[in-house]
Formats: structure tokens, sequence, C-alpha cells
């Protein structure tokens, strides 16, 4: 049995750079569904570190861990409030 018609994607390919990490979009996306919209600068100043086949792609565990630190922050910072 032999290897046949075998098609090599990687990084670089513009068929699927999306594929490697969240877009721009995705992140906007995922900011306003936890109300973080005014968040997307902070988060692409530290992550936006990525081009795969011409495009920004962000590393997903830094912006879902990013975004659960915030979430975690705001929440806080929320029931510091209720105490005064």
């Amino acid at each position: 049995m032999g290897l046949n018609n075998l098609e090599i994607h990687f990084v670089l390919s513009h068929q699927y750079a999306d594929c490697f990490g969240f877009t721009a979009a995705e992140v906007e996306k995922l900011l306003d569904y936890y109300g973080l919209s005014e968040k997307y600068g902070e988060l692409k100043r530290w992550y936006d570190g990525y081009r795969f086949g011409g495009q920004d792609i962000y590393n997903p565990w830094s912006i879902m861990n990013h975004v659960k630190t915030i979430e975690h922050e705001t929440a806080d910072l929320s029931v510091e409030g209720d105490r005064e």
C-alpha cells in the first residue's frame, strides 16, 4: 500500500492560515460575548505576535487565559464594590 495524492499545508499557506489560531474577528467576537470589547487594544498589544498566510493570528491559549483573568478581575471588583 502506498501514499497517494499527498498535499502539504503549513502556516504560510493562505488557504489554511486561520486554522492555526484565532483571527482578529474571532477575538473581537469573543470579547464582545463577555462584554469586554474595550479590551481589544490591550489584547492586541500583548498577544498579536503571529502572522500566518498573510493573516494576523492570535494564540488561542493566551487569549482564553487572558479573558479568564480579566473576567475574574472584573468579578472581584464588583464584589468589592458590593461590600462598601
